[in-house]
């Protein structure tokens, strides 16, 4: 019997194709109870400190994965306590935002890339006239999608009014937004993020920090944008 294999390649780049049916008999998951996270800096960092920290704040009963130098795995036992863990956003280790995304069903692990984050963020100075929810929503949508609004903060005429926002760390940071006014003149409307990880001052990008800046060469620049001009949170 001739025992030859022919081909263009070698065996190990052969492109098999295999494709799965789907069992009548079983019922399809709605969810695979998988958070997929990764750190988003640009230093290394200390995977084993990472996986021991947030084993103490996440408590999965089904443990961790580590499936790259930068990206980890963490199951849950029900969909109560995968929720708990995306309703305490943002994660912080070492200053640096930890990103979460709930793997799909279907979806290759190593596929997925986090990059969305939620954070509560304080609108400044609002009118009165922009103090209902309807509006709210309108003028936080630059920022990212509103997942929330705090009621209490609509309360008589308070400084500020905080809402909760989705963000896609991708983006730079904005400072606020400009919101048109009746007689055409724009008002500036200050915003400020809580709780917000290591970021760069100068492009209001995450990930890096102002001195790994490609253009942070100039000190009286720096220094002009560290003295009483960050305007990106508390």
């Amino acid at each position: 019997m001739n025992s030859e294999v022919r081909g263009k390649g070698p065996l190990f780049f052969d492109e098999t194709v295999v494709t799965l049916e789907e069992e009548e008999d079983c019922t399809p998951q709605s969810s695979s109870l998988c958070l997929i996270g990764k750190v988003l800096t640009s230093k290394p960092f200390n995977s084993f400190g990472f996986l021991e920290a947030m084993k103490k704040a996440m408590r999965p009963p089904k443990g961790f994965t580590v499936m790259g130098p930068n990206l980890f795995s963490f199951q849950f036992c029900s969909m109560v306590d995968l929720s708990e863990v995306l309703d305490r956003e943002p994660w912080l280790f070492d200053r640096n935002l930890v990103l979460l995304r709930e793997l799909g069903m279907g979806e290759q692990p190593s596929s997925v890339t986090p990059y969305l984050a939620n954070f509560w963020l304080r609108m400044y100075d609002l009118p009165t006239t922009a103090r209902n929810p309807k509006h709210i929503k309108t003028i936080a949508g630059p920022f990212g999608e509103v997942l929330d609004i705090d009621s209490s903060s609509l309360n008589g005429v308070n400084w500020s009014v905080r809402v909760k926002i989705r963000l896609d760390t991708r983006k730079p940071l904005k400072q606020g937004m400009h919101l048109n006014q009746k007689n055409g003149r724009p008002m500036w409307i200050p915003i400020k993020y809580e709780c917000l990880p290591s970021f760069c001052f100068i492009c209001g990008s995450f990930g890096h920090m102002w001195r790994e800046h490609d253009h942070a060469d100039e000190e009286r620049e720096i220094q002009n944008l560290t003295e009483n001009k960050l305007l990106f949170g508390d």
